[in-house]
């Protein structure tokens, strides 16, 4: 098996579903899933691509730990990530998190090395209790107008560059005379 389709009828993944499953490539879930359960993909090394639909809130400890996931999206719902999410995900470069996170757990982002940016949408600093590898070294794309408090703010200091960018949606119009 080297890629699932959740179906609509599943709101959540729960703990150890698919552990260990070597040969897993990519993942997509359907818009019903809620939760992530703790060790869900864990030790899943193919695993390159997962899509998280708006409505998952939590995503548990260790749930993607040690895959090969090389960017992740975090949408707008998820609140809370658990200890140890992404741990040792070496090929992990990108990440980028909602703008609903309130609480990022120890160790979330550990042995992820080669991370180069982090796109954070929460225009109040998320309580993180974690430490990013060679956080000296990482571009932190912040909220407009957010560039200061992220800077200022203990858990968030010490990126190599503040980026502030306008996450707004924006809207096309085409004017006909």
């Amino acid at each position: 098996m080297t890629s699932i389709s959740i179906p609509n009828s599943v709101i959540s993944i729960g703990k150890y579903a698919f552990e260990d499953c070597r040969s897993l490539i990519s993942i997509v879930l359907s818009n019903g899933i809620t939760s992530i359960g703790e060790y869900a993909f864990y030790n899943c090394y193919s695993l390159t691509s997962i899509t998280l639909p708006d409505g998952v809130s939590s995503i548990g400890d260790n749930a993607f730990a040690k895959t090969s996931l090389n960017s992740i999206i975090l949408p707008n719902s998820v609140t809370s990530i658990g200890y140890g999410a992404f741990f040792q995900c070496y090929e992990l470069t990108s990440i980028t998190i909602g703008s609903g996170i309130k609480n990022i757990q120890t160790s979330v982002f550990d042995a992820c090395w080669n991370i180069q940016e982090i796109y954070i949408k929460a225009t109040t600093p998320p309580q993180m209790q974690s430490d990013i590898p060679n956080q000296s070294a990482v571009k932190l794309y912040v909220p407009k107008g957010s560039k200061e408090i992220y800077q200022n703010n203990e858990s968030w200091s010490g990126f190599k560059e503040y980026i502030e960018v306008d996450y707004g949606i924006r809207e096309s119009y085409l004017w006909i005379n």
